[in-house]
């Protein structure tokens, strides 16, 4: 209970030494800030997603074109065998 009666007391102070247009723009730039630092944490995870998108993409690519030409080179060696 004291506590609480602390808490309004340094509550009243502060409005009475910087005025209610300064508690009103501290509280504002807390919200936009938060919603900013929120806002920029999903973008660095969607940015991190599409490169680790693009990099499977890349890895599959890469794997098919490897089965193409052993697939290439095992039909060589069954072709020249047959000679």
């Amino acid at each position: 209970m004291m506590m609480m009666m602390m808490m309004m007391y340094f509550r009243v102070k502060v409005i009475r030494a910087n005025g209610p247009l300064h508690v009103l723009f501290f509280v504002i730039v807390i919200f936009m800030g938060s919603f900013y630092l929120v806002n920029l944490i999903l973008a660095i995870v969607a940015m991190s997603y599409d490169d680790c998108q693009k990099q499977d993409l890349e890895d599959e690519e890469a794997e098919e074109d490897m089965l193409v030409g052993m697939r290439i080179s095992f039909n060589l060696v069954n072709v020249c065998s047959k000679l």
